[in-house]
């Protein structure tokens, strides 16, 4: 494997991060609620466990189909899923029942929006939806809804007995009475808000902005060259937001910019509706989808004065949101189909696992390490197995795809070490054959096909993730593709 370790400066002392109490009281890690998308979205660390080394709980595996992303609350699993409809899955996470579904109106295809949990409720939308919905927590009957369209890959912060999301605008909703009492502009951005409290932070339409939450009043707004994933995270001393190439750190009161960590080699950031970034006491972790290589990464980055002090590269594109438990941060790839742990402090790798094809980010809870995969949630606690690193030998066939995730054109490379015949084919979550990008004998070497829009297909195909399968005779390898 082609490794990357790059240290500018080693912390000499790590302290076990403690986790930053920024919306609505303490949180233990018994009661963390989720990662990304609620509000563990702008505290993306917990105290403690699960550390390295990790083995298999029990039950190791809670069967979900279509999974794709978690969220926990008091003892039950959270398990958003792509599909005709989209579907939300509520799950007893120590017997790993089903309590109840909900097929969420008028949805399809890929969802990429994570629950957000009250005492009460759980609030849901999905791709193509028209409203977000409010749930018993209970029994998973509807409680209320209210029509602000869909928030595939945005996410709500729940703050009190209000909840903050963004569709076409940032929409503020009365918990209790499932009413909508503002909407501030119209951002109409992939993103998810942060909130503190005195404000509502967001990046959308090129801003960073902050507005008064109980009324709406805009406070400041600063340029913020995002792509369509902006990411922002409410720490008790400032904002810290990604941008197109860089990373900052912004005071809360007045947008002015304390430090601007550039990231000149990044086309794409980690860009999922969980985010990019990741905050401990001192570290800031960095999320990479894709360099200007065609790599993803992790970065670390001293809290207080942006500097990098480690970095980790792999092999391919890809990387989903991190996630940071006591001294160590946790992080799925994309092709790797790898679940790492990397010590906070200097970057070393402490676990590896890739007996599963993860999917999205994991989730601490209750000691255990909750993480999606295309299998179902995979669950981990602390063990007495080292490193699991697992290296087959080198593939009789290889596929790649890029640009990945991509909106217009792709181009799928297939590598033979013999002749043979070839058929690549894309699919949706559901399994429906989308289009075929080749079916003929090859010779041994690399073969690159395009499937664009001139070809008639990918303008007509919703966003979403879908899977991308070369077979050739005994020969399968099947990647995924995410459409934006």
């Amino acid at each position: 494997m082609t490794r990357s370790i790059h240290r500018s400066r080693l912390l000499s002392h790590l302290l076990i991060p403690v986790i930053l109490i920024l919306l609505t009281g303490p949180l233990s890690s018994q009661d963390w609620p989720m990662a990304g998308g609620n509000p563990s979205r702008t505290c993306c660390c917990v105290i403690g466990i699960p550390q390295p080394p990790l083995r298999p709980a029990t039950p190791s595996l809670l069967q979900i189909s279509r999974l794709q992303v978690l969220s926990y609350s008091d003892g039950t699993l959270y398990a958003a899923s792509s599909g005709d409809p989209n579907r939300l899955t509520a799950i007893d996470a120590g017997s790993g029942s089903i309590l109840w579904t909900f097929d969420i109106p008028a949805t399809t295809g890929s969802m990429n929006h994570v629950p957000a949990v009250t005492d009460e409720l759980v609030l849901v939308s999905g791709q193509h939806a028209t409203a977000l919905y409010a749930l018993h927590r209970q029994d998973g009957t509807l409680a209320w809804s209210v029509p602000i369209g869909s928030a595939y890959s945005r996410n709500a912060i729940i703050d009190g007995d209000r909840a903050y999301i963004v569709t076409d605008s940032l929409h503020c909703i009365d918990l209790t009475a499932g009413a909508l009492l503002w909407s501030y502009a119209s951002f109409d951005a992939q993103t998810t808000p942060a909130v503190d409290d005195d404000a509502v932070y967001v990046v959308g339409d090129r801003v960073l902005t902050a507005i008064e939450k109980l009324t709406g009043q805009e406070i400041w707004s600063i340029p913020a060259d995002e792509r369509s994933y902006g990411h922002v995270i409410a720490a008790d001393d400032a904002l810290y937001a990604s941008d197109r190439w860089a990373v900052r750190a912004v005071s809360k009161t007045d947008g002015a910019v304390q430090w601007t960590a550039p990231f000149p080699e990044v086309r794409f950031f980690a860009q999922f509706s969980t985010g990019c970034l990741a905050l401990s006491d001192d570290v800031l972790c960095v999320g990479i989808w894709e360099d200007t290589t065609g790599v993803g990464g992790l970065v670390a980055l001293d809290r207080s004065s942006g500097d990098r002090i480690w970095s980790y590269f792999f092999e391919t594109e890809g990387v989903f949101s991190p996630v940071i438990v006591g001294n160590t941060v946790y992080v799925t790839d994309y092709v790797n189909d790898a679940l790492w742990g990397f010590r906070l402090s200097d970057g070393t790798l402490v676990f590896e696992n890739r007996e599963a094809s993860y999917l999205g980010q994991p989730i601490p809870a209750d000691g255990k390490l909750y993480v999606p995969s295309s299998g179902g949630i995979r669950v981990f606690e602390e063990g007495t197995v080292g490193v699991a690193t697992h290296n087959p030998p080198a593939a009789a066939m290889q596929l790649d795809i890029a640009p990945n995730p991509a909106r217009d054109a792709v181009a799928v490379t297939v590598s033979l070490r013999k002749p043979t015949p070839l058929r690549v084919s894309v699919h949706d979550l559901l399994g429906r054959e989308i289009a075929v990008i080749a079916n003929a004998s090859y010779d041994a070497g690399r073969h690159v096909f395009r499937w664009n829009a001139a070809a008639g297909s990918i303008a007509t195909v919703p966003a979403g993730i879908y899977l991308v399968t070369a077979r050739g005779g005994d020969m399968q390898q099947t990647k995924s593709l995410l459409l934006y």
